[in-house]
């Protein structure tokens, strides 16, 4: 009775220790399925983020195309304000055997013109109202500098999780600035009366710069490099945004051989019609004012000798408000963009 007690113990002993195993099989297949389907989730959201930032490039290029195009048309004209509309919204319409720009496998990008706003200052961009629309603009077109092209969010189809949630629920959204200076200017005469917008034509290039102040920055002949670089600006070797440069040159010329000791660098053009700078008096008023044609890569321009130290601060100061040397606001109004108490990164 004892040995067959002690079998019996034995048997449910080993009936109870299999039945425990069998359920650790379960425990771990379950374990394994979770560990599975939280790797492939990790993955396939990882694609999709990726499919995302794709679908934002391409929107990110539909919005430069936009607001280059839209550039190119701003002359200072109510039918240039129009025409900025039109090619800023040409960019998705396929002409021809060329194709619109597209998103997301081809798909359609919508665009509207109220997703396009216009500004004289980059600065209006940032006010309550972000711009003008079209019809502001074209009120002050001789004034608009800029146009800014915002493509509305568009939602992108997830190859995994639309299968989880059954919709398009990525949202893109980008926006782009373009300026009228980039696409070269060029006066309405060689006489155009102060103030006179600029206006382009078929022969301007992207490096056209118009209505200029005779001010510069040179750069050494010997190893190009800016001159007076202040120790605190972070890079010596180029003009870098933030950085301080003194533009009036040391007693002996900063050593170079190039430019007079005492020299402001201040440049005396050449006008079209082959007239230069009479003196300091035409200096200040080009400061003051800013030169009305247009210099291009290779033009011959030179400097402007002696020290001009009152000259050019009276210029100069004309733009900040302040009045001197018979300078006067109606003729040259201050800047519109100066503002006391701010930072650089602020401006």
């Amino acid at each position: 009775m004892k040995s067959g007690k002690t079998f019996s113990s034995f048997r449910n002993l080993f009936n109870q220790t299999l039945a425990f195993k069998q359920g650790e099989h379960g425990v771990a297949t379950a374990v394994f399925v979770l560990g599975l389907f939280s790797f492939l989730a990790v993955g396939s959201l990882a694609v999709d983020i990726s499919h995302q930032i794709t679908a934002g490039v391409e929107l990110q290029n539909a919005a430069d195309a936009a607001a280059h195009a839209g550039a190119t048309a701003l002359d200072g004209t109510i039918g240039g304000i129009t025409a900025a509309g039109d090619r800023a919204m040409a960019i998705t319409t396929t002409i021809g055997n060329v194709k619109g720009n597209t998103y997301d496998f081809d798909s359609a990008i919508t665009l509207s013109r109220s997703d396009i706003r216009y500004a004289v200052n980059l600065g209006d961009f940032d006010a309550a109202t972000v711009g003008y629309n079209e019809a502001d603009a074209k009120l002050r077109a001789a004034a608009i500098r800029f146009i800014k092209v915002k493509i509305p969010t568009h939602f992108v189809r997830g190859v995994f999780t639309n299968v989880a949630i059954g919709k398009k629920f990525l949202g893109v959204t980008r926006e782009a600035v373009g300026s009228m200076a980039q696409s070269g200017l060029l006066p309405a005469s060689p006489t155009a009366p102060q103030g006179t917008p600029p206006v382009l034509n078929d022969t301007s290039t992207i490096n056209t710069v118009c209505d200029w102040v005779p001010l510069s920055a040179l750069q050494s002949p010997h190893n190009f490099m800016p001159l007076n670089v202040k120790t605190s600006c972070g890079n010596a070797y180029k003009f870098t945004p933030g950085c301080t440069y003194i533009i009036k040159a040391g007693a002996n010329g900063n050593a170079t051989g190039f430019v007079a000791g005492g020299n402001f660098q201040a440049l005396a053009p050449i006008y079209p019609n082959g007239s230069t700078d009479q003196g300091g008096a035409d200096l200040r008023v080009n400061i003051a004012g800013g030169i009305k044609f247009c210099i291009h890569p290779g033009d011959l321009v030179g400097t402007e000798p002696g020290n001009n130290t009152g000259t050019v601060r009276q210029g100069l100061n004309s733009r900040f408000g302040d009045y001197n040397g018979g300078l006067n606001a109606t003729t040259y109004p201050p800047d519109i963009n100066v503002k006391q108490g701010i930072t650089y990164a602020q401006y």
